[in-house]
């Protein structure tokens, strides 16, 4: 896993009217970071999943370790931050109360989207520094 920084700045966000395939609320529009943070290169993958979490959620599994894991939803990637931050002997950066389910395991046999078995009723930010 690499980590990039991203410095605080102003950057603008959105898509342009002409993309093909944009939503209506995709407007173009600057937004300013106060803070850097640091950030994966690449997307979360399967094997990185499956060696914090235990488990592999992926549709497409065969596609191999190296692949991204997706069929997580937010709370999933909440979790898996938290497990992160624990393996580094960091602080966990969320505060997770009134869950259910099992963090990661993602959708039912067969389906290849779903919004997961894991959810809470509360999540909260433990601090910015985190």
């Amino acid at each position: 896993m690499t980590l990039r920084y991203v410095p605080p700045g102003r950057l603008l966000v959105g898509s342009p009217e002409s993309e093909p395939g944009r939503d209506h609320d995709e407007l173009v529009h600057p937004v300013e970071l106060t803070r850097g943070f640091w950030a994966m290169e690449t997307e979360v993958t399967q094997g990185l999943w499956l060696e914090v979490m235990g488990s592999n959620p992926a549709f497409f599994v065969a596609c191999g370790p190296t692949c991204p894991v997706e069929r997580v939803s937010w709370y999933d990637s909440v979790a898996f931050a938290n497990r992160l931050s624990e393996r580094a002997g960091l602080e966990a950066c969320y505060r997770l109360d009134g869950c259910r389910g099992t963090p990661g395991s993602g959708c039912p046999e067969g389906l290849d989207w779903c919004e997961g078995d894991f959810a809470c009723s509360s999540v909260e930010l433990v601090s910015p520094d985190c």
